[in-house]
């Protein structure tokens, strides 16, 4: 077993807190980056919120333009010259040059806001623009159009449509003055009877927002015609727009919005022209400014929760310690002064180990107690011999249960001796219950082991101090020298003193109580001779006057009473006791000492008929052992009266129920088994109660004793028998309700009915 000094202070609680941190440190972590998951969400959720309106800030501004511009060719083609120049069928240069004037006129006006309009006839090849009129070819060339725009161009020309329009890029001739990209849209409209093409071309300062100077995301823009991109404007880092985003967006419907990479894709259509769709390219946020802010303030608040939680787990700990700490420390106190052999491997052992351990050897020790327990049950042999040495047993009953325990060779010719272990309270005292009934008991077993050799007996085992021989023999002197020297033998091996009183022979078992009397008075009385080992009725003189302090009938009498709870008549015997022998016969001490231990006898039969101990009830082993030192007469009477007067509350006090539950088995046990050849003694046997509290039983819940009850009931299942269908002799009935003998059955029969079994059965016939 662990000692208490050799565990590891609250190695436990060190292991609770370390979890319970392990928790804290868990718990903040993930309140923490749920905060900086929600924070990154809501820069998120900004960045994109500030991206889709830098977009449509731009697609706003661009837009506009397209709708400025178109808005003057609505003007433009509602003139009288554009209408005159729409309505001719052949080429008229008076209405030419008027068109071409009005544009140069409106050219100062086109160039301030970044475009210029020219115009041609779909079946002419005479382009007019704002600095004169040009060839369709040298025009289409001058714009260094490739012949896929010229084939849109021309496809769109024969198209019905006019809402759609075509955008191509080129750079303008040198010889115009202009050196800069631009990007025209192609415009069909109906002017007059006739249609008109305008041509649009917006300069790229003049068409897309400034990215350099202005402050925001977006590092590119493309403009697409249906699925194909015509132009991109980009700011100085950028290197335009990726084939694997044009393969992706070409495939999408506006609006659109996609990550790629660092950057966001936003595919937007244009307002004012239906197939013409804005490609904005958003670079992505740039997170280091925000997110140290962000990881400041988180890791600060990191660290105050795990200051708190610190905190809190120290509480948390030392309330989950609490109850192992108060277990350890009743352990320790249980543990203290023990130490076994295995001890030293477990030094190093934790709280918890030590606790384990301890239990462990606990439920050892209940084990070893219970096999005690159950190894020194009372059986019902021990039970009738302790009655046959109280003087509860009569004669018939003695012999009836000699027989049947195996007690034939100690029928005649007996003698009692009763042993006691001298050093019981100072065995109580230095060792534990479970130690002590192990020495008690290796003790006994080897004096039994020396007595085997040299007598024939039986053996009982009173109190836990106490042994009773009943031995077959009548010769004390050799008794006594046999059992002194067996007896010194057991004391010079084990330092253990056992001491022996030999009662007077008798002729027969059923005087055993008479012996037995002898030889505790003689225990009893040890120490005023000497202190011999054994002392036999040799020893002292025992006046015959002392044998019986009074009638054993008036004793029967008293027990009777007691037992049925008749508490005036109980009184009125003790009383009569007390009177005769106190007062008259035992005015010495001596003398007193003896009645009080007939009292004492008489007590402890009472309680043993109730299944009651008398330390169960007093807190001492005996009233022999209360007032054996009185010397006061008037405090013995008053005692006397007093544990009477517990017994009599006790029996008055006894559960109604478990009287009927017991008597409710033993019926059920009748009932089960009146067709056997079972007897009173049978059932107490099987139940392990006394005869007496079982007819007490009977006669309470039936009215009637155990053998009138079982006789009726065997008449009640008899005539079941004879009521049936199925025809049964009267031998077979006798013996289906466990009348060995038809006389007897048909004695009892007619007891109960009136009539013989024969006459009933004939007269069920008739009826």
């Amino acid at each position: 077993m662990l000692r208490a000094a050799d565990v590891q202070k609250k190695k436990f609680f060190t292991k609770v807190y370390l979890v319970c941190i392990l928790i804290v440190l868990l718990y903040a972590s993930i309140a923490v980056g749920f905060l900086i998951y929600k924070n990154m969400e809501s820069l998120n959720q900004k960045w994109d919120a500030n991206a889709t309106r830098s977009v449509e800030q731009m697609r706003e501004q661009m837009d506009i333009r397209l709708q400025v511009a178109f808005n003057l060719v609505y003007q433009l083609k509602r003139t009288e010259h554009f209408l005159n120049y729409s309505n001719d069928t052949t080429r008229n240069y008076a209405n030419i040059t008027l068109v071409l004037e009005q544009l140069k006129k409106n050219r100062e006006a086109f160039e301030n806001y970044g475009y210029r309009i020219d115009v041609m006839k779909p079946d002419d090849n005479l382009v007019i623009t704002t600095f004169g009129t040009i060839d369709k070819d040298k025009y289409y060339k001058e714009m260094a159009l490739k012949g896929t725009d010229i084939e849109q161009i021309d496809g769109y020309i024969k198209d019905s449509k006019y809402s759609n329009v075509v955008l191509v890029q080129q750079r303008l001739s040198e010889m115009e003055n202009y050196g800069y990209d631009t990007i025209s849209f192609v415009k069909k409209e109906l002017t007059g009877r006739n249609d008109l093409m305008f041509v649009i071309s917006f300069f790229n300062g003049g068409f897309y927002p400034d990215l350099l100077k202005l402050d925001t995301q977006v590092n590119r823009i493309g403009i697409l015609s249906g699925d194909q991109l015509v132009d991109v404007k980009e700011n100085e880092v950028n290197g335009g727009i990726s084939d694997e985003v044009l393969a992706q967006v070409k495939e999408r419907r506006a609006p659109y919005v996609e990550q790629y990479g660092d950057d966001q894709a936003h595919l937007v259509s244009s307002s004012v022209l239906p197939n013409v769709k804005y490609l904005f390219m958003v670079s992505g946020y740039a997170w280091q400014p925000q997110l140290s802010g962000l990881l400041f303030h988180s890791l600060l608040l990191f660290g105050l929760l795990l200051a708190i939680g610190a905190g809190v787990a120290f509480l948390a700990s030392r309330n989950i310690y609490r109850p192992i700490h108060n277990v350890l420390t009743i352990f320790k106190g249980l543990e203290q002064g023990r130490r076994g052999a295995d001890d030293d491997a477990l030094e190093s052992a934790d709280d918890m180990s030590f606790i384990t351990a301890t239990a462990v050897n606990i439920s050892r020790m209940n084990d070893n107690l219970k096999e005690t327990i159950q190894n020194n049950r009372l059986s019902l042999r021990d039970h009738f011999l302790r009655n046959m040495l109280y003087g509860i047993t009569g004669e018939a009953e003695v012999r009836i249960n000699a027989d049947k325990y195996g007690l034939e060779h100690v029928q005649q010719d007996v003698t009692v001796v009763v042993m006691e272990l001298v050093d019981a309270q100072e065995l109580d005292a230095e060792f534990p219950v479970e130690t002590v009934v192990e020495i008690k008991t290796g003790i006994f077993r080897m004096i039994l082991e020396a007595v085997k050799r040299e007598f024939h007996y039986e053996q009982v085992e009173l109190e836990h101090k106490r042994h009773v021989l009943i031995v077959k023999e009548q010769q004390i002197d050799r008794m006594k020298r046999i059992f002194t020297h067996i007896l010194s033998g057991i004391e010079a091996d084990t330092e253990i003193r056992v001491v022996a009183a030999i009662g007077r022979p008798v002729i027969s078992l059923s005087n055993c109580a008479e012996s037995y009397r002898d030889a505790v008075r003689l225990l009893e009385r040890r120490f005023s001779i000497d202190k011999n080992t054994v002392i036999t009725v040799n020893d002292v003189v025992l006046q015959s006057a002392d044998m019986y302090t009074y009638p054993l009938e008036l004793e029967r009498e008293l027990i009777t009473f007691v037992l049925q709870g008749k508490t005036e008549q109980v009184e009125a015997i003790l009383t009569r006791i007390l009177d005769e022998h106190m007062e008259e016969r035992y005015a010495g001490g001596e003398k007193l000492a003896r009645f009080v231990f007939a009292i004492d006898v008489t007590v402890h039969r009472i309680l043993n008929q109730m299944n009651k101990s008398y330390r169960e009830l007093f807190g001492q082993d005996s009233l022999y052992d209360e007032l054996k030192q009185a010397g006061n007469r008037k405090r013995v009477r008053d005692r006397i009266y007093e544990v009477f007067t517990v017994i009599m509350a006790g029996m008055a006090s006894r559960s109604e129920k478990q009287d009927h539950t017991v008597a409710e088995q033993l019926l059920a046990h009748i009932h089960a088994h009146f067709d056997e050849d079972i007897s009173l003694s049978d059932i107490a046997e099987k139940f392990n109660l006394s005869l007496g509290y079982i007819s007490l039983l009977f006669k309470k819940f039936t009215g009637e004793n155990f053998k009138e009850y079982l006789n009726q009931y065997r008449v009640t299942k008899a005539k079941e028998y004879l009521n049936a269908e199925e025809v049964y002799s009267i031998n077979d009935v006798a013996g289906k309700v466990g009348c060995n003998n038809v006389n007897t059955f048909i004695r009892i029969f007619k007891k109960y009915e009136g009539v013989s079994p024969g006459q009933y059965a004939k007269r069920n016939e008739s009826t």
